[in-house]
């Protein structure tokens, strides 16, 4: 599950924007560049859990447990 699958399993920009509060322009960003700041993934990944996002949050899990992945 790539960074753009990720942002979509979680509802698209909009959806994380309106669940977060982060931008929506900074998670097209995130989708235009591949990446998901690491400082961001507990954020993302607390939301795929209490969305009920399975494996968006296993996805989320493992980028935070690899540097090279997250930025």
């Amino acid at each position: 599950m790539n960074t753009a699958d990720i942002i979509q399993a979680l509802g698209g920009p909009a959806a994380i924007e309106r669940l977060t509060g982060i931008p929506l322009t900074t998670v097209d960003s995130w989708k235009r560049k591949g990446r998901i700041p690491s400082w961001r993934i507990s954020t993302l990944a607390d939301l795929a859990k209490r969305e009920g996002k399975v494996e968006a949050a296993a996805a989320l899990e493992r980028i935070s447990s690899s540097p090279a992945e997250a930025a």
